[in-house]
């Protein structure tokens, strides 16, 4: 059985010949699969670039698991290394295009091709591929005007790195900057400051535990800055996922933190915030009778790229499975 992966890549340029994109036959290290295959299916103009449809394919060694609900479960090895290879060439085209890259995921984001009589069998008694649905939540910061002026007085230089944070377009260049105004903030470097701002955050609404600062201070600051041999590196997909749940802490820290460039916890009231991410699956909390939006980002069933919502396949070759089925129950919406 062949897993198919695929993607939309969104560039401001691209190649001459972008058909001559392709990848044949590499050599695959995970045992789970067979050779990689990556070709091009189109190209067309948007208002914000050209975007490219790209697929990458491997044989499966095994074929994949099926649920005692019918649901077909994609295997995490393969579909990385699928994901690999259309990220390094995305990277590829964009240094030699010099030109900014993204990666979003059509619909459907993935297929399957049984080649054998026991693939095709179970395709048949499949009902679908399992996906569920993750996302990036966010709402907008609201923060007055004259609280901010305030600040010049006795931390400029908050003001100052919050500022490139936000100025930044990328999520790693955000997150190197929410590290900096932290480690201003508390005068400690990562060994201490993860303590420090967990400690500060309990009197937060935003609920965040000890485990989720320790992977903002620590899990993931060194493979995003440095990139030794042994480190894995983290990137724009590992950030975004929790890059908000930080900008509201660097918010938090700023204007309410009592005492600047200190070890110290303790904390004023100078921004009192309406409307926030909660973690995980907890959702927003909205104040009744404030004035803001809330934004949802959906990404693929992998949660590895946000979805291109104008990127939907209708027309793959007839051997391509693609029937997906949930796998969670619905849930209604709540205020």
């Amino acid at each position: 059985m062949k897993l198919i992966r695929l993607a939309a890549l969104l560039f401001e340029k691209l190649p001459d010949d972008p058909q001559a994109v392709h990848v044949e036959d590499e050599e695959c290290s995970d045992p789970s699969c067979k050779g990689i295959n990556l070709w091009t299916l189109g190209t067309r103009r948007t208002d914000r670039g050209t975007l490219m449809l790209v697929c990458s394919e491997t044989e499966l060694t095994e074929l994949p698991h099926l649920t005692d609900d019918g649901l077909i479960v994609i295997p995490d090895g393969p579909r990385e290394i699928l994901e690999y290879w259309i990220e390094s060439i995305a990277n590829a085209i964009s240094v030699a295009e010099h030109t900014r890259r993204e990666i979003a995921s059509p619909i459907p984001a993935v297929a399957l091709q049984g080649l054998s009589d026991g693939g095709k069998d179970l395709l048949r008694r499949a009902r679908g591929i399992g996906v569920s649905a993750t996302s990036i939540k966010k709402v907008e910061i609201q923060v007055g005007l004259e609280d901010s002026v305030s600040l010049i007085s006795d931390r400029p230089d908050g003001l100052a790195l919050l500022s490139e944070a936000i100025s930044q377009r990328y999520s790693t260049g955000r997150y190197h900057d929410f590290l900096r105004l932290f480690e201003r903030a508390f005068s400690a470097s990562s060994s201490k400051l993860s303590k420090l701002l967990y400690s500060f955050l309990k009197g937060s609404p935003f609920k965040c535990t000890r485990g989720e600062v320790k992977n903002w201070i620590s899990t993931y600051r060194h493979p995003s800055v440095h990139a030794e041999k042994h480190e894995h590196l983290v990137l724009e997909a590992d950030v975004s996922r929790f890059i908000f749940r930080v900008e509201q802490a660097a918010y938090d820290v700023l204007f309410n933190k009592s005492e600047w460039n200190s070890e110290s916890i303790e904390r004023r009231e100078l921004w009192r915030p309406d409307t926030g991410v909660l973690r995980h699956d907890e959702g927003f909390f909205i104040t009744a009778g404030s004035g803001t939006y809330c934004t949802i980002q959906m990404l693929d069933e992998f949660g590895s790229y946000p979805i291109n919502l104008e990127c939907v396949l209708r027309h793959l070759p007839d051997d391509w499975w693609t029937k997906q089925c949930s796998t969670s129950p619905k849930r209604e919406a709540s205020a």
